[in-house]
């Protein structure tokens, strides 16, 4: 007899379901220790270290990696977090390329003009088909990118002060964010390692295992906290090689978001004073005054100018904001600190670092592209690169803007091959590079 035939049960299947071939292994570990003693306070150390490790697919292999080590917490936010741990990564290989995810080391090296390195969050990928070589990346900064070079004091083992690009004190760097290099030897955080640093000062101390000379070269790495706008970069580069030819290209872009800024809301007439300002950050100041209590008094100084005078906490008519705009353009300089704050007096037109308002942040944007080959025919070989760039400090005004951009490039030819007799290999090279002031590289 015939008839339907019986329907099989359906099954369930989950959505978490690891692909047919997959093998993956995890494994980590956290420690907490806490330390005293009778000449110290508590203190607590901790650090976790998880991976995950294995295959995908024939050929696809997943790596993925969380640490943190004895990251502090601080009021800007704690290890709960992604993006305060020291490293996060996910990464992926296959044959012809591969990606990652988070914490990613971006690294250009194929140009002498286009040459980058960071540590930024985002993400990246390469691959590579024949001679075809590809590389690309996007990331948002978590902070400014800055690196500073300096000799150590004598006998002084810290605290170092690192400093904004303007060369001012009052930043806080991301944590985890720094790389710290002595006399070229690279150094590891801890205060029972090489160094400690406090992030919300910004402040760097050698330990007692690393003694500071004279003449320590002391180099680092660090991105300092934003207070501006969000910022983006992105990156692709690409190469082909066949036999002796060889050629790359690179193109970099790095901008601050003007739509997105960071702990504040710009107003028309904020806007309006960052057009006119052109590339001066002393002319991007706003409005500062406002009617009390507050804790300056305006008065009439010699000239007949108007300005203010302080009065005491909540003790006069007016609170007044000052921006920092430089030495020999402001008319008030700082003087003692006053109930937690600084007090600011008038010292003349033109003659302080100060002025009334509150300073209003440049939205920057910076451009490059470079091109290059190289070829090579016996004992001959010739390269050549050439790149352009383009750096506007304020995007928010076109004043100034045919001075943002510059050109670079250089050329080189070299004869090499074995000499006679037992006299080895010899070479001879030529060389000519120019750069205009205005070529603007990203290292």
């Amino acid at each position: 007899a015939g008839g339907a035939p019986a329907a099989r049960p359906a099954t369930a299947r989950s959505p978490f379901t690891v692909p047919s071939g997959a093998n993956l292994a995890v494994t980590g570990n956290k420690t907490i220790a806490v330390e005293f003693g009778s000449s110290q306070d508590a203190f607590l150390r901790q650090s976790l270290d998880l991976a995950v490790s294995g295959t995908l697919a024939p050929g696809v292999q997943l790596t993925g990696v969380l640490s943190d080590r004895n990251l502090p917490l601080t009021p800007s936010g704690a290890t709960q977090d992604l993006q305060a741990l020291d490293r996060v990564l996910i990464e992926l290989t296959a044959p012809h390329g591969s990606a990652a995810l988070g914490d990613v080391s971006l690294a250009l090296r194929q140009g002498e003009f286009s040459r980058l390195e960071r540590r930024v969050q985002g993400a990246s990928g390469e691959w590579s088909v024949g001679g075809f070589r590809g590389q690309v990346a996007a990331a948002s900064a978590q902070g400014e990118y800055r690196r500073m070079q300096f000799y150590g004091t004598e006998g002084l083992q810290g605290p170092y002060q690192l400093l904004d690009r303007d060369g001012g004190s009052g930043i806080s760097v991301v944590a985890g964010s720094e790389v710290v290099t002595l006399d070229g030897e690279r150094l590891t955080r801890g205060e029972g390692a090489d160094y400690a640093m406090d992030y919300e000062r910004a402040r760097l101390t050698f330990t007692n295992r690393r003694p500071i000379e004279a003449t320590s070269r002391i180099t680092v790495d660090y991105q300092y906290a934003l207070d501006r706008y969000r910022r983006n970069l992105v990156a692709a580069a690409g190469g082909w090689e066949a036999g002796g030819l060889r050629l790359h290209t690179e193109v970099l872009s790095e901008s601050d978001d003007r739509g997105r800024p960071l702990d504040l809301t710009l107003s028309r007439e904020d806007i309006a004073v960052l057009e006119a300002a052109g590339d001066s950050s002393a002319l991007a100041v706003a409005g500062g005054v406002s009617a009390g209590p507050g804790d300056y008094d305006s008065v009439r100084v010699a000239s007949g100018a108007l300005a203010y005078a302080y009065a005491g906490p909540d003790s006069g008519e007016f609170a007044v904001v000052f921006a920092r705009v430089g030495d020999g353009r402001g008319d008030y300089a700082d003087s003692s600190l006053a109930a937690g704050g600084t007090a600011y007096r008038w010292v003349g037109e033109g003659q302080g670092a100060y002025r009334v308002g509150r300073a209003l942040p440049l939205a920057e944007s910076h451009l490059l592209w470079a091109l290059g080959g190289a070829a090579r025919s016996g004992p001959l070989r010739m390269e050549m690169e050439g790149a352009v760039s383009r750096l506007d400090p304020n995007t928010f005004s076109s004043r100034e803007d045919a001075r943002h951009s510059g050109g670079a490039g250089r050329v080189a030819l070299g004869l090499e091959g074995r000499l006679p007799g037992a006299l080895g290999s010899g070479g001879l090279a030529l060389s000519a590079r120019g750069v205009e002031s205005s070529f603007q590289p990203f290292t």
